[in-house]
Parts: C-alpha cells; sequence; structure tokens
C-alpha cells in the first residue's frame, strides 16, 4: 500500500517565499501556505525515505483567480505541464497523475502570465491505496 499524505519527516525548499516558509505547504493546514512572492515559482519537497505514489493533489489559490500551469518531476523526469483553475480561496485541485513508481523527491513548479502562487498544501498519493479525497 502506499501514501495518502505527504509523509511525516518531509522537507520542503522553495525558489522563493513571501510571508510564508516552504514547509507552510506540507504542514497539513489549508490555513497556511507558501507564497512564492512572484507570478511563477518552484517547490521541492524531499521525502525521509523512497516513497511509492502516482498522483499528486495541489491545495492552491492565486490573485487574482486565474489558470496555472503545473509541471511535476519526478525521478529527473517532468511530468507535461498540466493547467488547473485556481480560484481567491484555498482548494483542492484534481489530481496530476506521474508515473507509478518510487520516488525520494518530488518538484512541483508553477507558471502562471499573471496571479500570485500560493499553495496551502502538496498530497501525494498512490492509487492503488484508495485515497479518500481530501
Amino acid at each position: 500500500m502506499g501514501p495518502c499524505e505527504t509523509p511525516a519527516g518531509t522537507t520542503a525548499a522553495a525558489s522563493g517565499a513571501y510571508t510564508s516558509t516552504p514547509a507552510d505547504a506540507i504542514d497539513g493546514k489549508l490555513e497556511t501556505l507558501w507564497n512564492s512572492g512572484g507570478y511563477s515559482g518552484t517547490l521541492t519537497l524531499t521525502f525521509p525515505k523512497p516513497v511509492l505514489f502516482d498522483r499528486v493533489r495541489i491545495a492552491a489559490m492565486g490573485v487574482p483567480a486565474c489558470t496555472e500551469a503545473y509541471t511535476l518531476t519526478v525521478g529527473g523526469t517532468a511530468v507535461p505541464a498540466e493547467s488547473r483553475s485556481v480560484s481567491t480561496s484555498v482548494a483542492w485541485l484534481e489530481a496530476i497523475s506521474v508515473p507509478r513508481a518510487t520516488y525520494d523527491t518530488l518538484v512541483v513548479d508553477v507558471a502562471v502570465a499573471a496571479s500570485w502562487i500560493a499553495v496551502a498544501e502538496v498530497r501525494i498519493e498512490d492509487t492503488a491505496a484508495k485515497c479518500a479525497p481530501p
């Protein structure tokens, strides 16, 4: 069985931050969030040990509301970008699939035209674990 959450002990680093820390994106609280401080940003999660998963869920918001492009990199391989609509309040986005394998890092790269990037939570999941929606 695989995970239904980002494992305890995971560390987070980011390309930048504004009135937040990258760890806010993995603290289990939708009330706190990582703000990139700009219209794009990269969040890198390093797991305490390799983890089996095949999809990633992100709780995010944008100011103003917009469509954001998310590119995930796992095992050194970038998964083609997927776009998700974000509102001005935090909401869980539709999961993004990655090849089912064991990974030790996850890089979330967010690119948009004109919206502040804010990620409240990143959750990894393995569909075999039949994770309940967040």
